[in-house]
């Protein structure tokens, strides 16, 4: 749904307070401080991330597609199930 008339869509999702983060390429170290672990998320998993924190929740799945070469709607179900990880880890927050 889009939002109404003169508002900026906020759906999506932010980098929880307590998680530092790195980024270098195609790849992110997340962790929950101080208690850690450090968590790596190499190529996919880090475009995920990376994607999740830049646009709209709705136009997730297109992003990481034109980023990776795959289908949106080949990886869509996998991108999501994902971010739901992210977020049951406390690694993402929903937005909004």
């Amino acid at each position: 749904m889009a939002p109404p008339p003169g508002r900026a869509d906020v759906s999506g999702f932010r980098r929880p307070d307590g998680v530092a983060a790195h980024l270098e390429e195609d790849r992110a170290f997340l962790a929950r401080v101080p208690e850690g672990p450090i968590l790596v998320l190499d190529a996919v998993g880090g475009i995920i991330w990376e994607e999740a924190l830049a646009g709209d929740r709705a136009g997730l799945a297109d992003r990481v597609a034109e980023r990776t070469g795959a289908e949106s709607a080949e990886i869509r179900d996998l991108v999501e199930a994902f971010v739901r990880d992210l977020v049951n880890r406390g690694l993402l927050a929903e937005r909004g």
